[in-house]
């Protein structure tokens, strides 16, 4: 009756684990998802100026470079 009752006790307790351990996994994997999107939307914009074509007379920057407008929109 003690050994039943010790087996039974034992696959209790690694059942409680694994299912601590999945949900350990399951929260953390969300949390790096989360902290990935907000990088990924801290950092937008941050390569430089792409397809500036400002009006005539204006003055664009790239870089912290002044450009003629003719340089990127082809004029």
């Amino acid at each position: 009756m003690k050994l039943k009752f010790v087996k039974i006790l034992f696959v209790f307790l690694f059942a409680l684990f694994v299912s601590y351990r999945g949900y350990i996994y399951h929260n953390s994997n969300a949390i790096s998802l989360l902290m990935v999107e907000n990088i990924e939307a801290l950092a937008g914009g941050e390569g430089g100026s792409t397809g500036c074509c400002p009006s005539v007379g204006s003055i664009c920057f790239s870089d912290g470079v002044i450009l003629a407008d003719h340089e990127i929109c082809g004029f």
